[in-house]
This record gives structure tokens, sequence and C-alpha cells, in this order.
């Protein structure tokens, strides 16, 4: 069973804007809910995730203040239990913009929970071979830019009626 998805390709390409429109498609999905972390520039993927639990709403106790692990596993408990609470059970966590290739080491990314109740996206400028390559616990997924002509026939096709009005709108979209 694969535990994540990386999404890549070139920068502002649209990587997050695809995968949040994913999740805003299919939250339905989720009902756990639709989690977004922010990776740019962190290497530890566990502190990023410890770091969802003012957004889930509760505070470490004194004994788990002072471990990173037990933080962790108190952070995917509680998710959980939220997808527990709620069909479909399961949630989908976002880990945006990974520029470390430590950050989903395999080491790191077999501590995610198994089970299809936690669906993991990344998205980062870096490639398979930067992310460590073919491994049993992901799929990549590349964004590639359009070329000229699909891109000209996408904004065409968001026209009305399907069709550029006056040849100056397409000269300015080929532009």
């Amino acid at each position: 069973k694969r535990k994540l998805t990386c999404v890549h390709g070139l920068g502002g390409i649209g990587k997050t804007a695809l995968v949040l429109e994913y999740a805003h498609a299919y939250a339905h999905e989720y009902g756990g809910g639709c989690w977004q972390v922010s990776a740019a520039g962190r290497e530890d993927l566990l502190g990023i995730i410890v770091g969802l639990h003012s957004a889930i709403g509760f505070e470490f106790t004194e004994e788990e203040k002072g471990d990173i692990e037990k933080q962790f596993d108190r952070v995917m408990a509680e998710l959980r239990s939220l997808c527990e609470k709620r069909a479909p059970h399961r949630c989908l966590l976002i880990i945006d913009n990974v520029d470390q290739p430590r950050l989903l080491d395999p080491a790191i990314t077999q501590r995610l929970p198994q089970g299809d109740w936690l669906h993991v996206i990344a998205t980062s400028r870096l490639g398979r071979e930067s992310l460590f390559g073919v491994q049993p616990d992901r799929a990549f997924l590349p964004v590639d830019e359009l070329g000229e002509a699909d891109a000209l026939r996408l904004i065409e096709s968001y026209q009305p009626g399907g069709r550029f009005a006056h040849p100056k709108e397409e000269a300015f979209a080929r532009e």
C-alpha cells in the first residue's frame, strides 16, 4: 500500500494549486479532514506534522512536551480519532513545498501509519531521483509544462462557446 504521493515539477507550475483543488473536490472522501503543512526549508517530517496539534485543537501533556516521538504519536492518534468519528474514515495530509530531500527519506516516511485511513500528498520541485527514487511506499506524479498548442486549446476551451471571439484574443493567448 502506498503511503505517499509526490506531486513534482517546476516551480510556479501549479503543483500546490492542483493538490488543493483535489482536496477541495474530494473533501467528502475525507471525513477526518484535509490538513496542510508547509515544508519549505524544513528537514524534520515529524516536527512538521507535530505542528498540526494547534490546528487540530489540543495541547500536549507535560510528558509529551519533551519528546518529539510522543508528540508525533499523539498527533497521529488525534487524526485517527477524527477519522473514526466521521465516514469515510480517512484524512488527507498535504505536505507542501518539500525542498529538502531528507524530509522524505524512506527511513522517516516509514513512521507514517499503515492503513487506508491516512492519505499523504507531498508537493516538491525535487524530482524522483532527488527524493530517493522508486520506493515501495510512494508514487510520483509529474506536473509538466503544457506545450504551446495544448496550452492554447486549454485557454480556448474556457472562452464563451469554447472558441476565441476574435483573432486578437487568440494572439494574446498565444503570446
